[in-house]
């Protein structure tokens, strides 16, 4: 979400670790098929459709560099299977994120890293000022915990023996669990 935009007031979210790598959705049959991974450079002249989101952030700006200017944007997506139609029938390639689509040897698709790696920045968003059910509330506030162990962890294991602290904390979570 843009910083300051009305849909950033509306919404509020909890980055997570990790991320999914971003390349090129394509037909088996494309040139760019049998690179292993796919450059900007190589986006040149190839019709794409965007995730709506990645184009508003400008998520692959530093990544497409001086091609920024140069690629095809023909449509923008929300849901990588829809663009996986158009896909299929030859209409353009789909920038997006790995394992979205079935890329299986009788799908017809297949999906090509993007060199250098790029990878999305995951979150969880729920709407601003509305109570959640207690469901969704326990589950925010797990993982709001494990996050915060998690990070705890990695602090205290870049400076010294952590390690056997962080495992001692997860078994005991699991014990406490059974």
């Amino acid at each position: 979400m843009p910083n300051g935009s009305a849909q950033a007031d509306r919404r509020r979210s909890l980055p997570l670790p990790g991320g999914d790598p971003m390349g090129l959705l394509m037909r088996h049959d494309h040139p760019l098929a049998s690179r292993t991974t796919v450059t900007a450079k190589d986006l040149k002249d190839v019709p794409l459709i965007m995730p709506k989101g990645v184009l508003g952030r400008g998520d692959l700006s530093g990544w497409l560099g001086r091609y920024a200017k140069r690629i095809n944007v023909v449509g923008t997506m929300n849901l990588m299977y829809n663009a996986s139609c158009f896909v299929r029938e030859g209409f353009a390639c789909a920038v997006g994120p790995q394992d979205m689509v079935d890329t299986s040897s009788d799908s017809g698709l297949c999906f090509r890293p993007f060199e250098p790696a790029v990878s999305t920045r995951l979150a969880i968003a729920w709407k601003n000022g509305q109570p959640l059910p207690p469901a969704a509330g326990a589950f925010l506030d797990a993982l709001q915990d494990i996050l915060k162990l998690r990070q705890m962890c990695a602090s205290i294991s870049s400076r010294h023996r952590a390690g056997s602290i962080c495992q001692r904390s997860a078994q005991t979570r699991r014990l406490n669990r059974q």
